[in-house]
């Protein structure tokens, strides 16, 4: 009777180291997991920063390209006029151009707004694609075209 006992303890001793060995190993992948899932977010938000300063650096880029028109338009002669093209969209995000009060230049991407104050006063409005800048006396007009329609 004696080795029945010995052979069911061994059996159950078994069983324990690998119930033991399962449960470690269930800890062990949970961990991981945990750990693995904390890292991809921190990379997420990363990645997303990293999105948000490339568009603002397009965005800085188009606005002093406009700023760039302006004072090219300012310091040649009467009847001055040029075509330049802006972009359809700041990185894959659409976005809204506009002067506003004849003497801020303002750019809306993802409900906010960036704001750059023109060196001197202009008339008219910037659309995305095509725009026109012409010199009309002393005054600059953006789209002439369009602000004389409607």
């Amino acid at each position: 009777m004696a080795k029945k006992i010995v052979f069911r303890d061994i059996i159950n001793g078994n069983k324990k180291k690998r119930a033991q060995t399962a449960l470690e190993f269930i800890f062990m992948f949970s961990f991981l997991f945990i750990l693995f899932i904390g890292m991809m977010g921190a990379l997420s938000s990363q990645l997303h920063d990293v999105k948000l300063d490339h568009e603002f650096i397009q965005l800085q880029s188009i606005q002093d390209y406009i700023i760039q028109e302006l004072k090219l338009a300012k310091t040649v002669g009467e009847g001055y006029f040029r075509t330049f093209q802006l972009p359809q969209t700041i990185g894959s995000e659409d976005y809204e151009i506009s002067i506003e009060n004849n003497m801020s230049l303002v750019v809306t991407l993802n409900e906010r707004e960036y704001i750059k104050i023109l060196p001197f006063n202009v008339t008219g409005n910037l659309t995305k694609g095509e725009n026109n800048i012409t010199k009309q006396g002393d005054t600059i007009i953006f789209n002439p075209d369009n602000l004389y329609q409607g």
